[in-house]
Protein backbone atom coordinates (compact mmCIF):
# COMPACT_ATOMS: atom_id res chain seq x y z
CA UNK A 1 0.00 0.00 0.00
CA UNK A 2 2.88 2.33 0.77
CA UNK A 3 4.39 2.07 -2.75
CA UNK A 4 0.95 2.55 -4.09
CA UNK A 5 0.51 5.53 -2.35
CA UNK A 6 4.20 7.39 -3.51
CA UNK A 7 3.28 6.12 -6.70
CA UNK A 8 3.15 9.51 -8.85
CA UNK A 9 1.92 9.63 -12.28
CA UNK A 10 3.05 13.14 -13.16
CA UNK A 11 7.21 12.10 -12.18
CA UNK A 12 6.86 8.73 -13.84
CA UNK A 13 5.34 10.45 -17.22
CA UNK A 14 8.43 13.16 -17.06
CA UNK A 15 10.88 10.86 -16.34
CA UNK A 16 9.93 8.32 -18.98
CA UNK A 17 9.33 11.50 -21.90
CA UNK A 18 12.78 12.61 -20.79
CA UNK A 19 14.32 8.88 -21.38
CA UNK A 20 12.64 8.76 -24.61
CA UNK A 21 13.79 12.06 -25.59
CA UNK A 22 17.15 11.35 -24.57
CA UNK A 23 17.11 8.13 -26.18
CA UNK A 24 16.38 9.26 -29.34
CA UNK A 25 18.41 12.66 -29.11
CA UNK A 26 21.35 10.34 -28.61
CA UNK A 27 20.22 7.84 -31.59
CA UNK A 28 19.72 11.60 -33.39
CA UNK A 29 23.48 12.77 -32.38
CA UNK A 30 25.11 9.56 -33.41
CA UNK A 31 23.21 9.58 -36.64
CA UNK A 32 23.84 13.06 -37.23
CA UNK A 33 28.15 12.46 -36.01
CA UNK A 34 28.20 9.67 -38.96
CA UNK A 35 26.55 11.61 -41.86
CA UNK A 36 28.94 14.40 -40.59
CA UNK A 37 31.93 11.67 -40.58
CA UNK A 38 30.76 10.15 -43.78
CA UNK A 39 30.47 14.08 -45.74
CA UNK A 40 34.13 14.76 -44.02
CA UNK A 41 35.78 12.70 -45.19
CA UNK A 42 33.40 12.82 -48.80
CA UNK A 43 34.77 16.61 -48.83
CA UNK A 44 38.22 15.94 -47.56
CA UNK A 45 38.86 13.29 -50.67
CA UNK A 46 37.33 15.52 -52.99
CA UNK A 47 39.72 18.15 -52.02
CA UNK A 48 42.66 15.71 -51.92
CA UNK A 49 41.58 14.73 -55.48
CA UNK A 50 41.01 18.08 -57.00
CA UNK A 51 44.59 19.29 -55.86
CA UNK A 52 46.02 16.53 -57.03
CA UNK A 53 44.76 16.91 -60.54
CA UNK A 54 45.30 20.79 -60.45
CA UNK A 55 49.02 19.42 -59.72
CA UNK A 56 48.98 16.70 -62.53
CA UNK A 57 47.91 20.01 -64.74
CA UNK A 58 51.31 21.87 -64.04
CA UNK A 59 53.64 18.48 -64.05
CA UNK A 60 55.00 19.18 -67.43
CA UNK A 61 55.82 23.21 -66.72
CA UNK A 62 57.40 21.87 -63.44
CA UNK A 63 59.53 19.29 -65.02
CA UNK A 64 60.84 22.07 -68.02
CA UNK A 65 62.50 24.01 -64.81
CA UNK A 66 63.87 21.53 -62.61
CA UNK A 67 67.80 20.66 -63.07
CA UNK A 68 69.61 17.36 -62.44
CA UNK A 69 67.72 17.44 -58.46
CA UNK A 70 64.38 17.45 -57.61
CA UNK A 71 62.80 20.60 -56.28
CA UNK A 72 62.44 20.41 -52.59
CA UNK A 73 59.84 22.94 -51.07
CA UNK A 74 60.88 24.95 -48.44
CA UNK A 75 58.48 27.14 -47.59
CA UNK A 76 56.89 26.08 -44.52
CA UNK A 77 53.07 26.80 -43.90
CA UNK A 78 49.83 25.40 -41.53
CA UNK A 79 49.99 22.80 -44.59
CA UNK A 80 53.07 21.59 -44.01
CA UNK A 81 52.20 19.47 -41.39
CA UNK A 82 48.76 18.12 -42.85
CA UNK A 83 49.48 18.02 -46.47
CA UNK A 84 52.58 16.26 -48.62
CA UNK A 85 53.03 16.00 -52.81
CA UNK A 86 55.44 14.46 -55.04
CA UNK A 87 55.26 14.60 -58.67
CA UNK A 88 57.11 11.79 -60.25
CA UNK A 89 58.13 11.22 -64.02
CA UNK A 90 57.04 7.66 -65.81
CA UNK A 91 60.73 6.78 -65.70
CA UNK A 92 60.51 7.10 -62.16
CA UNK A 93 62.36 10.05 -61.96
CA UNK A 94 61.33 12.49 -58.60
CA UNK A 95 60.44 15.88 -60.36
CA UNK A 96 59.07 18.11 -57.10
CA UNK A 97 58.14 16.83 -53.52
CA UNK A 98 57.15 19.08 -50.70
CA UNK A 99 58.02 20.17 -47.58
CA UNK A 100 57.87 17.14 -45.41
CA UNK A 101 57.70 14.89 -48.14
CA UNK A 102 60.64 11.89 -49.04
CA UNK A 103 62.20 10.97 -51.82
CA UNK A 104 60.00 7.29 -51.96
CA UNK A 105 57.03 7.33 -53.80
CA UNK A 106 54.39 7.88 -50.73
CA UNK A 107 52.99 4.45 -52.92
CA UNK A 108 53.62 2.22 -55.84
CA UNK A 109 53.73 4.11 -59.40
CA UNK A 110 51.55 1.75 -60.10
CA UNK A 111 48.44 2.33 -58.59
CA UNK A 112 45.94 5.11 -58.88
CA UNK A 113 42.84 6.29 -56.70
CA UNK A 114 42.49 6.63 -53.07
CA UNK A 115 44.01 4.76 -50.27
CA UNK A 116 45.23 4.94 -47.07
CA UNK A 117 49.06 4.72 -46.20
CA UNK A 118 50.73 4.17 -42.30
CA UNK A 119 53.99 5.92 -41.94
CA UNK A 120 56.26 6.87 -39.26
CA UNK A 121 54.55 10.03 -38.07
CA UNK A 122 51.19 8.52 -38.53
CA UNK A 123 48.58 7.74 -40.67
CA UNK A 124 47.59 9.65 -43.78
CA UNK A 125 45.35 9.52 -46.83
CA UNK A 126 47.20 8.92 -50.12
CA UNK A 127 45.97 10.11 -53.55
CA UNK A 128 47.82 9.03 -57.16
CA UNK A 129 46.77 10.28 -61.06
CA UNK A 130 48.65 10.52 -63.93
CA UNK A 131 48.33 12.93 -66.51
CA UNK A 132 46.40 11.86 -69.88
CA UNK A 133 49.90 10.70 -71.62
CA UNK A 134 50.57 9.03 -68.71
CA UNK A 135 54.01 10.80 -68.17
CA UNK A 136 53.54 12.28 -65.16
CA UNK A 137 52.06 11.09 -61.66
CA UNK A 138 50.97 13.31 -58.83
CA UNK A 139 51.03 11.42 -55.59
CA UNK A 140 49.33 13.45 -52.72
CA UNK A 141 48.43 12.57 -48.73
CA UNK A 142 46.85 14.60 -45.95
CA UNK A 143 47.29 13.37 -42.14
CA UNK A 144 44.79 11.35 -40.68
CA UNK A 145 44.87 13.81 -37.15
CA UNK A 146 43.08 16.57 -39.34
CA UNK A 147 40.51 14.70 -40.19
CA UNK A 148 40.31 13.38 -36.58
CA UNK A 149 40.87 16.97 -35.13
CA UNK A 150 37.43 18.25 -37.03
CA UNK A 151 35.76 15.20 -36.17
CA UNK A 152 36.94 16.07 -32.66
CA UNK A 153 35.78 19.31 -32.37
CA UNK A 154 32.62 18.17 -34.11
CA UNK A 155 31.51 15.71 -31.48
CA UNK A 156 32.41 18.27 -28.89
CA UNK A 157 29.64 20.97 -30.11
CA UNK A 158 27.08 18.38 -30.28
CA UNK A 159 27.90 16.92 -26.65
CA UNK A 160 27.93 20.79 -25.20
CA UNK A 161 24.49 21.42 -27.00
CA UNK A 162 23.02 18.66 -25.77
CA UNK A 163 24.40 18.85 -22.26
CA UNK A 164 23.53 22.81 -22.79
CA UNK A 165 19.46 21.26 -23.88
CA UNK A 166 18.94 18.59 -21.15
CA UNK A 167 18.09 20.84 -17.99
CA UNK A 168 15.51 23.06 -20.09
CA UNK A 169 14.51 19.73 -21.99
CA UNK A 170 13.23 18.19 -18.43
CA UNK A 171 12.22 21.51 -16.97
CA UNK A 172 10.03 22.57 -20.09
CA UNK A 173 8.74 18.16 -19.62
CA UNK A 174 8.38 19.24 -16.32
CA UNK A 175 5.87 21.85 -17.08
CA UNK A 176 4.34 20.84 -19.38
CA UNK A 177 3.01 17.61 -17.52
CA UNK A 178 1.97 19.39 -14.45
CA UNK A 179 -0.13 22.13 -16.55
CA UNK A 180 -1.94 18.86 -18.88
CA UNK A 181 -2.63 17.82 -14.64
CA UNK A 182 -4.09 21.09 -13.81
CA UNK A 183 -7.74 19.90 -15.19
CA UNK A 184 -7.19 16.58 -12.80
CA UNK A 185 -5.88 18.19 -10.24
CA UNK A 186 -9.01 20.76 -10.00
CA UNK A 187 -11.38 18.01 -9.66
CA UNK A 188 -9.69 16.24 -7.18
CA UNK A 189 -10.14 19.93 -5.21
CA UNK A 190 -13.93 19.48 -5.97
CA UNK A 191 -14.44 15.83 -4.86
CA UNK A 192 -12.49 16.58 -1.83
CA UNK A 193 -14.80 19.77 -0.93
CA UNK A 194 -18.08 17.65 -1.59
CA UNK A 195 -20.36 16.47 1.49
CA UNK A 196 -21.03 13.06 1.78
CA UNK A 197 -25.29 13.92 0.94
CA UNK A 198 -23.93 15.38 -2.65
CA UNK A 199 -23.95 12.33 -4.87
CA UNK A 200 -24.49 14.63 -8.13
CA UNK A 201 -22.61 12.89 -11.36
CA UNK A 202 -19.29 15.06 -11.66
CA UNK A 203 -19.19 17.35 -14.71
CA UNK A 204 -17.01 15.77 -17.45
CA UNK A 205 -16.59 19.09 -19.49
CA UNK A 206 -13.11 20.07 -19.77
CA UNK A 207 -11.55 16.95 -19.03
CA UNK A 208 -9.36 15.07 -20.76
CA UNK A 209 -10.41 12.30 -23.00
CA UNK A 210 -8.76 9.54 -21.73
CA UNK A 211 -10.24 9.85 -17.90
CA UNK A 212 -13.52 10.08 -19.44
CA UNK A 213 -14.38 6.33 -19.36
CA UNK A 214 -13.44 6.26 -15.79
CA UNK A 215 -15.40 9.39 -15.03
CA UNK A 216 -18.66 8.02 -16.91
CA UNK A 217 -17.85 4.95 -14.68
CA UNK A 218 -17.96 6.67 -11.58
CA UNK A 219 -20.89 8.36 -12.32
CA UNK A 220 -23.07 5.30 -13.09
CA UNK A 221 -21.53 4.13 -9.46
CA UNK A 222 -22.66 7.62 -8.05
CA UNK A 223 -26.33 6.99 -9.34
CA UNK A 224 -26.43 3.15 -7.81
CA UNK A 225 -25.42 4.27 -4.50
CA UNK A 226 -28.07 7.26 -4.86
CA UNK A 227 -30.40 4.79 -5.83
CA UNK A 228 -29.13 2.17 -2.66
CA UNK A 229 -29.46 4.91 -0.02
CA UNK A 230 -33.27 6.36 -1.28
CA UNK A 231 -34.17 2.63 -1.25
CA UNK A 232 -32.63 2.07 2.43
CA UNK A 233 -34.26 5.43 3.16
CA UNK A 234 -37.53 4.49 2.05
CA UNK A 235 -37.16 0.64 3.17
CA UNK A 236 -36.41 1.80 6.54
CA UNK A 237 -39.73 4.74 6.65
CA UNK A 238 -41.44 2.18 5.25
CA UNK A 239 -40.40 -0.68 7.89
CA UNK A 240 -41.30 1.93 10.98
CA UNK A 241 -44.72 2.65 9.70
CA UNK A 242 -45.57 -0.60 9.16
CA UNK A 243 -44.44 -1.91 12.57
CA UNK A 244 -46.06 0.51 14.37
CA UNK A 245 -49.50 -1.56 14.04
CA UNK A 246 -48.76 -4.43 15.53
CA UNK A 247 -46.85 -3.02 18.34
CA UNK A 248 -49.87 -0.30 18.85
CA UNK A 249 -52.08 -3.39 18.90
CA UNK A 250 -49.50 -5.54 21.42
CA UNK A 251 -49.64 -2.69 24.10
CA UNK A 252 -53.27 -1.95 23.76
CA UNK A 253 -53.33 -5.71 25.02
CA UNK A 254 -51.46 -5.54 26.94
CA UNK A 255 -53.24 -2.63 28.76
CA UNK A 256 -56.97 -4.72 28.82
CA UNK A 257 -54.20 -7.58 29.97
CA UNK A 258 -53.71 -5.75 32.90
CA UNK A 259 -57.12 -4.43 33.45
CA UNK A 260 -58.57 -7.53 33.56
CA UNK A 261 -61.73 -7.92 35.43
CA UNK A 262 -62.13 -11.49 35.20
CA UNK A 263 -59.97 -14.49 33.64
CA UNK A 264 -62.11 -14.93 30.74
CA UNK A 265 -61.20 -11.38 29.61
CA UNK A 266 -57.67 -11.69 30.36
CA UNK A 267 -57.05 -15.29 28.10
CA UNK A 268 -58.76 -13.34 25.47
CA UNK A 269 -56.65 -10.30 25.89
CA UNK A 270 -53.28 -12.83 25.96
CA UNK A 271 -54.50 -14.59 22.50
CA UNK A 272 -54.71 -11.45 21.04
CA UNK A 273 -50.98 -10.54 22.44
CA UNK A 274 -49.82 -13.86 21.16
CA UNK A 275 -51.22 -12.62 17.60
CA UNK A 276 -50.00 -9.47 17.74
CA UNK A 277 -46.69 -10.88 18.41
CA UNK A 278 -46.76 -13.51 15.38
CA UNK A 279 -48.10 -10.42 13.49
CA UNK A 280 -44.78 -8.67 14.27
CA UNK A 281 -42.40 -11.65 13.95
CA UNK A 282 -43.71 -12.79 10.58
CA UNK A 283 -43.44 -8.52 9.35
CA UNK A 284 -39.96 -9.06 10.60
CA UNK A 285 -38.93 -11.38 9.36
CA UNK A 286 -40.30 -10.76 5.81
CA UNK A 287 -38.16 -7.37 5.91
CA UNK A 288 -35.00 -8.95 6.82
CA UNK A 289 -35.65 -11.41 3.76
CA UNK A 290 -36.50 -8.52 1.78
CA UNK A 291 -33.29 -6.36 3.25
CA UNK A 292 -31.24 -9.68 2.15
CA UNK A 293 -32.47 -9.54 -1.51
CA UNK A 294 -32.77 -5.34 -2.04
CA UNK A 295 -29.07 -5.04 -2.95
CA UNK A 296 -28.76 -7.05 -5.50
CA UNK A 297 -32.00 -7.55 -6.86
CA UNK A 298 -31.06 -7.36 -10.44
CA UNK A 299 -28.12 -9.64 -10.24
CA UNK A 300 -28.61 -12.98 -11.38
CA UNK A 301 -27.68 -15.56 -9.13
CA UNK A 302 -25.48 -18.29 -9.25
CA UNK A 303 -28.25 -20.80 -10.66
CA UNK A 304 -27.51 -25.33 -10.77
CA UNK A 305 -29.98 -27.32 -12.46
CA UNK A 306 -32.77 -28.35 -10.31
CA UNK A 307 -35.65 -31.17 -10.62
CA UNK A 308 -38.52 -28.81 -9.56
CA UNK A 309 -41.05 -31.00 -8.38
CA UNK A 310 -38.18 -32.86 -5.53
CA UNK A 311 -38.04 -29.43 -4.36
CA UNK A 312 -41.55 -28.41 -4.13
CA UNK A 313 -41.61 -32.07 -2.22
CA UNK A 314 -39.02 -30.94 -0.13
CA UNK A 315 -40.10 -27.79 1.01
CA UNK A 316 -43.52 -28.98 1.42
CA UNK A 317 -41.81 -31.89 4.10
CA UNK A 318 -40.40 -28.32 6.14
CA UNK A 319 -43.50 -26.30 6.43
CA UNK A 320 -45.84 -26.76 9.54
CA UNK A 321 -49.09 -27.76 9.30
CA UNK A 322 -51.85 -25.56 7.72
CA UNK A 323 -55.35 -25.23 8.09
CA UNK A 324 -56.12 -26.60 4.47
CA UNK A 325 -55.14 -29.88 2.39
CA UNK A 326 -52.45 -28.99 -0.42
CA UNK A 327 -53.33 -30.52 -3.37
CA UNK A 328 -50.27 -31.88 -5.77
CA UNK A 329 -49.81 -32.20 -9.92
CA UNK A 330 -46.11 -31.98 -10.36
CA UNK A 331 -44.62 -33.09 -13.73
CA UNK A 332 -40.71 -34.21 -13.58
CA UNK A 333 -39.35 -30.91 -14.92
CA UNK A 334 -35.85 -29.41 -14.23
CA UNK A 335 -35.49 -25.79 -14.15
CA UNK A 336 -32.13 -23.47 -13.60
CA UNK A 337 -33.08 -22.28 -10.12
CA UNK A 338 -31.39 -21.16 -6.63
CA UNK A 339 -32.84 -23.89 -4.05
CA UNK A 340 -32.53 -21.10 -1.36
CA UNK A 341 -34.58 -18.94 -3.81
CA UNK A 342 -37.05 -20.87 -4.59
CA UNK A 343 -37.54 -22.07 -0.60
CA UNK A 344 -38.42 -18.79 0.04
CA UNK A 345 -40.67 -18.13 -2.66
CA UNK A 346 -42.97 -21.14 -2.12
CA UNK A 347 -43.20 -20.69 1.80
CA UNK A 348 -44.51 -16.92 1.04
CA UNK A 349 -46.53 -18.34 -2.02
CA UNK A 350 -48.23 -21.55 -0.08
CA UNK A 351 -48.32 -18.65 3.42
CA UNK A 352 -50.46 -16.09 1.24
CA UNK A 353 -52.88 -18.97 -0.08
CA UNK A 354 -53.22 -20.46 3.18
CA UNK A 355 -54.00 -17.25 4.57
CA UNK A 356 -56.35 -16.37 1.91
CA UNK A 357 -58.14 -19.45 1.53
CA UNK A 358 -61.30 -20.50 3.89
CA UNK A 359 -60.25 -23.09 6.28
CA UNK A 360 -62.28 -25.37 4.02
CA UNK A 361 -60.74 -24.72 0.67
CA UNK A 362 -57.67 -26.16 -0.71
CA UNK A 363 -54.11 -25.19 -1.67
CA UNK A 364 -53.22 -26.43 -5.22
CA UNK A 365 -49.63 -26.51 -6.67
CA UNK A 366 -48.94 -27.48 -9.92
CA UNK A 367 -45.43 -27.89 -11.73
CA UNK A 368 -44.93 -28.85 -15.77
CA UNK A 369 -42.94 -27.74 -18.50
CA UNK A 370 -43.98 -25.11 -21.37
CA UNK A 371 -42.57 -26.63 -24.90
CA UNK A 372 -43.65 -24.04 -26.82
CA UNK A 373 -42.12 -21.51 -25.00
CA UNK A 374 -38.94 -23.31 -23.30
CA UNK A 375 -40.27 -22.54 -19.63
CA UNK A 376 -40.84 -24.20 -16.74
CA UNK A 377 -44.46 -23.03 -14.89
CA UNK A 378 -44.86 -23.39 -11.47
CA UNK A 379 -48.12 -22.01 -10.07
CA UNK A 380 -49.36 -22.03 -7.26
CA UNK A 381 -53.88 -21.16 -6.44
CA UNK A 382 -55.87 -20.47 -3.42
CA UNK A 383 -59.78 -20.27 -3.21
CA UNK A 384 -59.75 -16.77 -1.55
CA UNK A 385 -61.33 -13.89 -3.20
CA UNK A 386 -58.78 -13.16 -5.71
CA UNK A 387 -57.37 -9.85 -7.05
CA UNK A 388 -58.96 -7.96 -9.80
CA UNK A 389 -56.79 -6.84 -12.31
CA UNK A 390 -56.52 -3.20 -11.72
CA UNK A 391 -54.64 -4.33 -8.77
CA UNK A 392 -52.87 -6.89 -9.67
CA UNK A 393 -49.73 -4.59 -10.26
CA UNK A 394 -50.09 -2.81 -7.04
CA UNK A 395 -49.61 -5.88 -5.14
CA UNK A 396 -46.06 -6.36 -5.72
CA UNK A 397 -45.49 -2.92 -3.94
CA UNK A 398 -43.84 -3.14 -0.69
CA UNK A 399 -46.33 -3.37 2.53
CA UNK A 400 -49.13 -2.81 -0.36
CA UNK A 401 -52.43 -4.25 0.81
CA UNK A 402 -55.90 -4.27 -1.14
CA UNK A 403 -58.16 -2.49 0.93
CA UNK A 404 -60.87 -4.11 2.89
CA UNK A 405 -58.50 -7.28 3.33
CA UNK A 406 -59.83 -9.15 6.49
CA UNK A 407 -56.27 -11.58 6.38
CA UNK A 408 -53.69 -10.28 8.05
CA UNK A 409 -50.54 -9.83 6.64
CA UNK A 410 -47.51 -7.56 5.99
CA UNK A 411 -47.81 -7.00 2.44
CA UNK A 412 -44.20 -7.96 1.71
CA UNK A 413 -44.97 -11.80 0.67
CA UNK A 414 -45.40 -11.10 -3.55
CA UNK A 415 -42.62 -8.21 -3.62
CA UNK A 416 -40.41 -11.11 -2.17
CA UNK A 417 -41.36 -13.24 -4.50
CA UNK A 418 -40.71 -10.78 -7.71
CA UNK A 419 -37.46 -9.64 -6.45
CA UNK A 420 -36.26 -13.57 -6.09
CA UNK A 421 -37.77 -14.28 -9.74
CA UNK A 422 -35.72 -11.39 -11.07
CA UNK A 423 -32.68 -12.68 -9.69
CA UNK A 424 -33.60 -15.67 -11.90
CA UNK A 425 -34.15 -14.16 -14.64
CA UNK A 426 -37.58 -15.22 -14.81
CA UNK A 427 -41.19 -13.76 -14.65
CA UNK A 428 -44.85 -13.50 -12.30
CA UNK A 429 -48.21 -13.47 -13.41
CA UNK A 430 -50.85 -13.30 -11.43
CA UNK A 431 -53.79 -15.34 -12.86
CA UNK A 432 -57.40 -16.32 -12.23
CA UNK A 433 -58.46 -20.12 -11.29
CA UNK A 434 -59.73 -21.94 -14.43
CA UNK A 435 -62.63 -23.13 -11.90
CA UNK A 436 -63.58 -21.27 -9.06
CA UNK A 437 -62.82 -18.17 -7.24
CA UNK A 438 -59.26 -17.63 -6.53
CA UNK A 439 -55.95 -16.55 -7.34
CA UNK A 440 -53.01 -18.69 -9.26
CA UNK A 441 -49.69 -17.57 -8.89
CA UNK A 442 -47.29 -18.26 -11.80
CA UNK A 443 -43.86 -18.69 -12.17
CA UNK A 444 -41.96 -19.27 -15.18
CA UNK A 445 -38.52 -20.28 -14.64
CA UNK A 446 -35.89 -21.14 -17.82
CA UNK A 447 -35.88 -24.94 -18.61
CA UNK A 448 -33.06 -26.65 -18.24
Amino acid sequence: MSELAGFSLQKRLTWLLLGLTLLLWAGSVAFIFWMNHRESQAVFDRSLTETAHLLVSIAPLTAQEQTQMPVQEQAAGQHVRSLIFQIWRHDGRLIYASHGATTQPLRSMSNDGLDWLERPDGRWRVYSVWDQKRQYQVQIGDRWQLRAEFLNEMGEHLLITTLFFIPWLWLGLRRLIQRSFTPINALASRLQARTAQDLDPIETSGLPQEILPLLAAFNALLIRVEETLKRERRFTADAAHELRTPLAAIRLHAQVLRKARHPQEAEEALLDIQQGIDWATRMIEQLLTLARLEPSAMAPDHLSILALDQQITAVLRLLPALKQPIELDLSSVQVWANAGGLEIMLRNLIDNASRYSPIDGTIYIRCYASPQSGQAILEVCDQGPGISPELRQRVFDRFYRIPGTEATGSGLGLSIVQRIMMRHQGTVHLLDRATGPGLCVQLQFKLA
